[in-house]
C-alpha cells in the first residue's frame, strides 16, 4: 500500500525468481534478554515497557496476565507514539524523530536497554527502531515470558495509581496530566490535552 501511495509504478505479470542462498545461523545473543536478565538489571540498565498507558498503569491488563501495573522502575515507551499514518499505510519516523521522542520520555537512546511487553511481540517494534533505525547496540528484547511464573513475579509491583484525592485511577474517566510525573505529563500535553482512561 505505501509503494501505491507514493506513485511508484506496479506490473501484473508474473516475475522472475533466483535461488538464495541465505542460511540461519546460531541466535545472536547479544539481542535477547532473559527473564534473569531483568531482575538482575543494574541502576545503568533501562526497562521500557511497549504496551499501552492502561496496561502501564494497571488499569486493565490480558487475559492471561496474572495482576496488574508494570516492573518497578521500568519506563513507558507505547508502540502508537512510534509510527506515522499515510493513508492505508503505517510508516518510520526519522532517527532524529525518534531520538526526541525517546528525550521527552525520559529514555537515554544510547544505554543499555531492555524492552518488553507481556509476550515480546509489541517490544519487537520498538526494539527494532532502537536497536537498528536509532543505532543503539546495546538494546535487547525480552522473548521468554514464562506466564504466570518467573517474570510475572516481577512484572507487577506497581500498584494502582492514586491521585492525591485518594481516589484510585481506575473508576476515573479522564484526568488531568497535571496529576502525572513529568516526562509523562509532558509528553501526553504535546500529544494529547488528557488522558482518557477506560470507555
Amino acid at each position: 500500500t505505501a509503494w501505491l501511495n507514493d506513485g511508484h509504478e506496479v506490473v501484473t505479470n508474473e516475475g522472475s525468481t533466483a535461488p538464495g542462498n541465505w542460511k540461519a545461523t546460531a541466535t545472536r545473543a547479544e539481542l535477547i534478554a532473559t527473564p534473569d536478565d531483568v531482575s538482575n538489571a543494574k541502576a545503568g540498565v533501562q526497562l521500557i515497557d511497549a504496551r499501552g498507558t492502561e496496561r502501564f498503569y494497571g488499569i486493565n491488563k490480558r487475559d492471561y496476565v496474572s495482576a496488574f501495573g508494570h516492573i518497578r522502575g521500568a519506563k513507558i515507551l507505547p508502540t502508537e507514539l512510534l509510527f506515522r499514518k499515510d493513508r492505508d499505510a503505517i510508516k518510520f519516523y526519522s532517527p532524529e524523530a525518534y531520538r526526541s521522542i525517546l528525550e521527552i520520555s525520559d529514555i537515554e537512546a544510547d544505554k543499555p536497554t531492555i524492552f518488553y511487553c507481556n509476550s515480546g511481540h509489541l517490544a519487537a517494534g520498538p526494539w527494532f527502531i532502537e536497536h537498528e533505525l536509532v543505532g543503539n547496540s546495546k538494546a535487547r528484547l525480552l522473548i521468554d515470558y514464562r506466564h504466570n511464573h518467573v517474570i510475572f513475579c516481577l512484572f507487577f509491583l506497581l500498584p494502582p495509581i492514586s491521585i492525591p484525592i485518594s481516589v484510585t485511577i481506575r473508576p476515573i474517566r479522564s484526568f488531568s496530566t497535571d496529576f502525572l510525573p513529568w516526562p509523562v505529563s509532558g509528553r501526553f500535553r504535546m500529544f494529547h490535552q488528557s488522558l482518557q482512561v477506560g470507555p
